[in-house]
């Protein structure tokens, strides 16, 4: 084991999002390409700590530890247990690896250091964040989103968080705004800077990776290739995405009207590109809402629309992605796959 260990929170690889995936991914490969003798711990969904379970591209395998939370306050991954055994009584195996961290890097699931989600969500996504202050572990709050705050506890509360963060970043200009105020005399420059999400960084599966799992784009001669992102967030449940994220227009006809559109003034194919694989009948599921869209469009156009499937990661469909003339997706690191593989990028947001 190496001698310095460092806690990755924030980033689990097993919730289907493969928004977070990508934060996952992008952060530990570069932590590890810069210090490769540095002993990774990736916070995840699962039960205890499992070396060597998650693998970067290259071979090098990092450790996962479950920390979760839930009302089973006696199991070791329980994120109530992790924070008082680390603190009062290290007697657990996650406990005593909490103890060893050099740091603990957060970068809170990109956008869940906010309240917006419900204080169980809040209360889960600040467990790391308060056992590095708790245990004098330096806390560096990887490029994120802060705010919005309804509570004005959990505002305090994230205000106490930032202040006693080693390092913080935003990952865009609003956000380094509101990190800013969240500071006030305690802002350095040095120490709270804004970045760019992690994610931009992602490398791409090849073309032989991509022909291998059976999703190579087919590319006919002449042909262009319009990528689509639907969110199932969004679309399955469109009074729970209008009353939560004050959305006001019918994301379902902006979809449709839009993807006819390609197809009527266009010979080209469409790939729709799920990016949250819960499973059908999920409401956040990406596929279903690709199969809802799809059911709708007329008969003629049906046979140039291919929903993307299979057993893909991040960095799979970040190849399906680059491979497309021009692309639109709602989901937000859909469209940085997309930017970043420098082709045209809408949104619909």
């Amino acid at each position: 084991m190496s001698d310095m260990q460092v806690v990755v929170a924030g980033a689990a690889p097993d919730t289907g999002n493969l928004g977070v995936s990508a934060l996952c991914y992008s952060a530990v490969s570069k932590l590890n390409s810069l210090l490769p003798n540095l002993g990774i711990n990736i916070l995840d969904h699962g039960s205890g700590i499992r070396r060597g379970a998650y693998s970067l591209n290259d071979g090098t395998q990092l450790n996962l530890m479950g920390a979760k939370g839930s009302r089973r306050f006696f199991e070791g991954s329980n994120f109530a247990n992790i924070r008082f055994c680390t603190k009062y009584l290290p007697v657990t195996q996650e406990a005593r690896l909490m103890r060893r961290a050099s740091a603990i890097m957060d970068i809170s699931g990109g956008d869940s250091f906010t309240d917006l989600y419900g204080k169980k969500r809040f209360t889960t996504i600040t467990y790391p964040k308060l056992i590095a202050l708790e245990n004098n572990i330096p806390l560096v709050l990887l490029p994120q989103t802060y705010g919005p705050f309804e509570s004005e506890e959990h505002r305090r509360l994230a205000e106490h968080i930032v202040r006693g963060a080693s390092m913080a970043f935003a990952r865009d200009c609003y956000s380094f705004e509101v990190l800013k105020q969240m500071l006030g005399d305690s802002f350095d420059p040095v120490r709270h800077q804004q970045a760019v999400d992690v994610a931009f960084i992602l490398p791409k599966s090849s073309d032989e990776i991509l022909q291998q799992k059976n999703m190579l784009p087919v590319v006919e001669s002449g042909r262009e290739i319009f990528g689509f992102n639907i969110s199932g967030l969004v679309l399955n449940d469109p009074e729970g995405a209008k009353r939560q994220f004050n959305i006001s227009l019918d994301y379902h006809q902006v979809v449709l009207k839009t993807l006819e559109h390609i197809l009527e003034n266009s010979d080209g194919l469409v790939y729709l590109v799920p990016h949250v694989l819960a499973p059908l009948g999920h409401f956040e599921s990406d596929n279903q809402a690709c199969e809802t869209i799809k059911s709708a469009l007329k008969p003629e156009y049906k046979e140039r629309v291919f929903t993307v499937t299979g057993d893909y990661d991040q960095c799979d469909i970040k190849g399906v992605i680059a491979h497309c003339d021009w692309f639109c997706g709602t989901r937000m690191h859909s469209t940085i796959a997309s930017l970043s593989s420098q082709v045209p990028t809408a949104a619909i947001a």
